[in-house]
């Protein structure tokens, strides 16, 4: 019964903050369609700009809306897998050269460490990059200006350790324990945080149906580190 009132409070924390984070661009939306119907952009400089602003809004809503839905069919058991057999050592590489761009446009450096031979294992491709690119996003996100991001892989014993690492802001001890749950945000100051908290919640639960595991290590100021195994 505890943990189905705790259960509960997670839920409409959740729905709490989505309704926050959701707020912001449909204000923005809303106030910027206003000022091209009200004749505000009256050049077609201004109204360009307006409508791109409007474009990128609906982007964020967007990735809002399907960080809940794949959050519900996660919580319903209702997310489809299409596991096969994948070199995880190509596949990393790969990802790597879309992650260097993204990483050096933020004025971050960039130090990916593959392995130097084939490593089989069996994933989903589509749900593991989810994964990989909510862990090189939070290295962007939560680094110190000039900072690095680093991908490692390794082969360990019957497995691959996947290593996600930054020197940012890191976070507190007493965060650390919470980090997975579905709502949860350790910084209070809300509204300098892009995204709704789902992230790690959610590719906790594609690692652990991977049957592989996810954990942190982490001090405040000193950056953090994720680790996969599979």
């Amino acid at each position: 019964a505890a943990r189905e009132i705790e259960q509960q409070e997670e839920r409409n924390m959740l729905i709490a903050n989505l309704s926050h984070d959701m707020r912001t661009p449909v204000t923005a939306i809303k106030g910027y369609i206003e000022g091209i119907i009200d004749g505000i952009a009256d050049t077609p400089e201004k109204q360009q700009k307006y409508l791109d602003t409007i474009y990128s809004k609906a982007i964020v809503l967007e990735r809002l809306l399907d960080g809940m839905t794949e959050y519900s069919e996660l919580e319903l058991g209702r997310m489809q897998y299409a596991f096969e057999f994948v070199d995880i050592t190509e596949y990393l590489s790969k990802l790597a050269e879309e992650y260097r761009t993204e990483i050096e446009t933020h004025n971050l450096s960039f130090t990916c460490s593959l392995a130097d031979k084939e490593m089989i294992v069996l994933a989903d491709k589509n749900k593991l990059k989810r994964v990989l690119d909510n862990l090189i996003g939070n290295a962007i996100k939560y680094n110190k200006e000039g900072g690095n991001v680093m991908l490692t892989q390794e082969a360990v014993s019957s497995g691959v350790m996947i290593t996600v690492s930054d020197n940012g802001t890191g976070i507190k001890k007493e965060d650390l324990p919470r980090i997975f749950d579905g709502f949860y945000r350790g910084d209070s100051a809300r509204s300098n945080i892009k995204g709704n908290g789902l992230g790690l919640a959610i590719s906790k639960q594609i690692i652990e149906n991977h049957h592989g595991k996810i954990w942190v290590k982490s001090e405040k100021d000193e950056g953090t580190q994720i680790f996969v195994y599979l």
